[in-house]
């Protein structure tokens, strides 16, 4: 099924008895006198961006392993509209950055995504505000918010992180080094304009929107504030990864300097050492 104007495109599910009812009843009988639709006369058609498959994962002793992982690198793909869009069944459809960020490794080791992620930071550098910061949508567009939740925008470091990491690649950050450096700028600004990071927490400010979008432990989930520092540490680390991978020394060496200060900050106040855990472990 398609509609008439070509942008939504698909089914959750489809009723095939003709009765278009939820009964879940796939009988024989045709209320409506149509004609039944059996199971080898409905084909799927499987489109997304020519992007090649390239990883595979394969279990003997384990084959449902095997099916988890068709199963999700066939749900990524189905997702793979130009841009990463968030569910590929809906009406939706939007290029979320979180759901780009938290899918960029399990992307680059099943598909050949060099160029569909070069597009993706082109679309995020046409995005990018003057004073460096992004929104949660790229492209900006009928939802999200701008600036972005902290956890969201830092899916830009991610995907450059997952570039370098899975294929050795540095090209994209020594493309977009400024975009980066204005990026950073603008998370550290964000939060000095709230009197600091230890202001932040002790005052219980918020800062962020989402926080943990589905917490391990939902009886005590953490707080927005601590998932959006917490990605804001690794985005620290990584932006200080791929500087010295290129050789930029001087942002490395800031970027490092503030990975180990707001590091510090966040287990002198979320570590509890009685039970060895960050927060309400959640």
């Amino acid at each position: 099924w398609r509609d008439s104007f070509g942008v939504g495109i698909g089914c959750k599910d489809e009723d095939t008895d003709g009765n278009n009812d939820d009964d879940g009843d796939d009988g024989d009988e045709d209320a409506q006198g149509l004609e039944m639709i059996t199971l080898p006369e409905i084909e799927l058609v499987h489109f997304r961006s020519n992007v090649d498959r390239i990883g595979h994962f394969s279990s003997k002793s384990v084959p449902l392993l095997s099916s988890f992982f068709e199963m999700a690198a066939g749900t990524l793909g189905s997702n793979l509209m130009s841009v990463l869009t968030d569910c590929p069944q809906r009406s939706e459809r939007l290029g979320w950055m979180g759901d780009a960020g938290s899918s960029a490794d399990m992307a680059a080791l099943s598909y050949q995504m060099e160029a569909f992620h070069g597009a993706y930071f082109d679309r995020i550098r046409d995005e990018m505000m003057p004073n460096g910061t992004i929104p949660d949508v790229v492209p900006f567009y009928k939802s999200g918010r701008l600036p972005a939740d902290p956890s969201w925008s830092s899916a830009f470091i991610f995907m450059l992180s997952s570039r370098y990491r899975m294929g050795g690649d540095i090209t994209p950050y020594i493309r977009h080094r400024e975009m980066v450096k204005r990026y950073m700028e603008s998370v550290y600004i964000s939060v000095e304009q709230q009197g600091g990071l230890e202001a932040v927490i002790e005052n219980n400010l918020s800062w962020g929107y989402y926080g943990d979008w589905l917490p391990a432990n939902t009886t005590e989930a953490p707080p927005v504030t601590y998932v959006s520092i917490f990605n804001w540490i690794v985005s620290l680390y990584q932006a200080t990864e791929l500087a010295l991978g290129a050789g930029d020394t001087k942002n490395g060496q800031v970027y490092a300097e503030n990975a180990t200060d707001v590091s510090r900050t966040f287990v002198k106040y979320y570590f509890n050492q009685e039970k060895a855990i960050f927060g309400g472990g959640g």
